[in-house]
């Protein structure tokens, strides 16, 4: 058994830690920009991005197609600003599929032929996915407020704002 010192001593290390990363996700949290939810209407839209681009993937390095197999594809890992960024692109030939990706990678279970999300953990790892009938786009990276800059620069060049449909 435990001292009673060695728990108080574990649990004010607990605290001081979960203070000081508190200030930082707020700070992080509103000193971002707004995200924009935008999808691409062809590849050729995502040419700006090869000027950043470190790697080039197949298909097999996403897990979250279980199955389910595009039509074409995008998936590239690049470098903006400093930090990396897995950009993944897709176009099924069903909107069904592009639903069941969305669904199999949020968790959710959207009917919807239009869907967007974003998780974050502030600090360390956020994913951004958009879903517009049959297309898929999602950007896997870092912190939430360089990840928000990255794609807001990305998604500069595309002509769809799912948000506002």
């Amino acid at each position: 058994m435990r001292s009673p010192k060695y728990t108080l001593i574990i649990k004010s290390i607990a605290i001081i830690i979960i203070l000081s990363i508190f200030p930082i996700c707020l700070i992080g949290f509103f000193t971002a920009e707004d995200l924009q939810w935008r999808m691409f209407a062809s590849f050729e839209e995502f040419q700006k991005l090869d000027q950043y681009a470190k790697e080039e993937f197949s298909i097999e390095k996403d897990k979250v197609l279980s199955g389910i197999i595009p039509e074409s594809y995008y998936i590239k890992t690049i470098l903006y600003d400093g930090n990396l960024y897995t950009v993944y692109a897709y176009v099924f030939s069903e909107p069904k599929d592009a639903l069941t990706y969305f669904n199999n990678f949020t968790g959710k279970k959207s009917e919807s032929i239009r869907n967007y999300s974003m998780s974050t953990n502030y600090l360390f790892s956020s994913n951004y996915i958009v879903q517009n009938e049959n297309c898929v786009y999602r950007i896997e990276g870092g912190n939430y407020k360089s990840f928000v800059k990255a794609v807001n620069y990305i998604n500069e060049s595309f002509k769809i704002d799912v948000a506002a449909e």
